[in-house]
């Protein structure tokens, strides 16, 4: 399994688990933004890049566009990945708090 494959095969994985938690979620499918995927419930928005390693790490360059997004839009922004058993887990862009205490 290629790096590329394994890291669709992970956006997937986060992107079914928040659609089974009542999030409507879109895919930036091949895009090369720095949001993978986009998750909406009323009243909130959530902007994800997706890392299918167990120790998320993000470019420079990735950290400041997302950082920039959520100023500008004025949204929560994080990073998904895989945590402790296979997990996943989310955390803030800005910090290693967890992202939405509530999420799922």
């Amino acid at each position: 399994m290629t790096i590329y494959s394994r890291g669709r095969a992970f956006e997937y994985r986060v992107r079914d688990f928040l659609k089974r938690n009542g999030w409507f979620v879109i895919r930036s499918a091949g895009s090369k933004t720095p949001v993978d995927l986009a998750a909406f419930k009323p009243n909130r928005t959530v902007l994800l890049q997706c890392k299918a390693s167990k120790i998320p790490t993000l470019a420079k360059k990735e950290r400041k566009a997302l950082i920039k997004l959520k100023r500008t839009l004025r949204v929560e922004v994080g990073i998904a990945y895989r945590g402790p058993g296979n997990a996943i887990a989310f955390r803030s862009i800005d910090s290693l708090r967890p992202l939405l205490g509530d999420l799922p």
